[in-house]
């Protein structure tokens, strides 16, 4: 009777799981949960420091803010980069630390220059698609604008999963005698950016910074046969496949085969478009996350870093900025020659510490 009751049991076990497994299943590699997928709740207090990021829980307690805080309603949380962020909708979004002027959508959070200490950050890590090939409007969420320029054929911006997370695809190729851009800029018709992040500013305050996590997916790298160009940084504000205008400040890091090797420049251009760069002695690698800053030091100048290393600090041309208006955006270039390019942007943060 016993031997019979065990059986029993086991098929039981069986015909539920059989039951279970049948609703999920795969589609273009993604695990489809058709009866929904819940993870909590949890407390605030107990969410796990030691979990890999992507993880994502639904937190009783936690507010929509990024980092998380308690005291709140109730949100959906993700760990990456080592910390918890619960913003509204896992999207972008900015917090800030002090009394400020600012305006708030679901989303995003505007914040003017303070008159006190104060800190900003903006942190985007593409979990939803959140831009537009358009100039159409997108506030919530927060959006980027996708420019393109030349002769770019199949060239594309796709939304695929990374390693860690959502991320973008950059994919560019062109034929030869011709040349192919593309950019992402803030989706900026409300002039956040181009109204409150100034080049001069972020200069004039250390510890603000602008951050990435890139990867080469596929192209030839080094090779001055394969012309390419790869910028990521605070750009001059505008519009199209660019990355700085004529008379604009710039502060960016940059690969190009034919200058250092390929290896990632640390650079500063002023309004009088003189250029200062440094080499930081490595470049991108193929299918390899890179996490590229640019930082303010005092001085003025900046520190440029690939994965925690410090590149030759960058102190001249960082003077004559003016009041030019600059924005976070990411450039990929491919130029005749028809090897396809790809580069994988995983998130794109700036934390801004202002002193006014």
């Amino acid at each position: 009777m016993s031997a019979r009751i065990s059986l029993s049991a086991s098929l039981l076990v069986v015909v539920l799981a059989t039951a279970a497994l049948a609703r999920v299943f795969m589609s273009s590699d993604v695990y489809v949960f058709p009866g929904g997928l819940s993870s909590g709740p949890i407390k605030y207090a107990n969410l796990p420091t030691n979990f890999p990021n992507g993880t994502i829980f639904y937190c009783s307690d936690c507010s929509k803010t990024c980092p998380a805080t308690g005291s709140g309603s109730g949100t959906n949380c993700v760990f990456e980069a080592g910390a918890w962020n619960c913003c509204a909708n896992l999207n972008a979004t900015t917090t800030t630390t002090t009394a400020a002027a600012s305006t708030t959508t679901s989303s995003t959070t505007s914040t003017t220059l303070a008159t006190t200490p104060n800190t900003v950050d903006f942190f985007d890590d593409f979990l939803v698609i959140d831009w537009t090939n358009a100039a159409a409007s997108l506030t919530t969420p927060f959006g980027w604008l996708v420019g393109t320029s030349g002769n770019c054929g199949t060239a594309q911006v796709n939304y695929v999963m990374s390693d860690y997370n959502g991320a973008i695809e950059f994919v560019v190729q062109t034929s030869a005698g011709n040349v192919c851009k593309r950019s992402i800029a803030p989706n900026d018709g409300s002039n956040f950016f181009g109204t409150n992040f100034k080049s001069a500013a972020l200069r004039d305050n250390p510890g603000t910074y602008f951050e990435t996590r890139l990867e080469w997916e596929a192209g030839t790298l080094g090779s001055t046969s394969s012309k390419y160009d790869t910028i990521v940084g605070f750009g001059s504000f505008g519009t199209g496949a660019e990355f700085c205008t004529a008379g604009g400040a710039c502060i960016y890091m940059r690969s190009q085969p034919a200058v250092y090797s390929g290896h990632w420049q640390c650079a500063s251009k002023d309004d009088a478009d003189t250029t200062t760069t440094t080499d930081c002695g490595t470049g991108p690698v193929l299918s390899t996350y890179q996490k590229l800053r640019i930082t303010s030091i005092a001085g003025p100048g900046w520190r440029c870093s690939v994965n925690g290393v410090a590149c030759p600090d960058v102190t001249a041309n960082v003077a004559d900025y003016g009041t030019s208006s600059v924005d976070p955006r990411i450039f990929h270039e491919a130029d005749d020659n028809t090897d396809t390019k790809k580069i994988i942007v995983d998130y794109v943060k700036v934390h801004q510490v202002t002193g006014r």
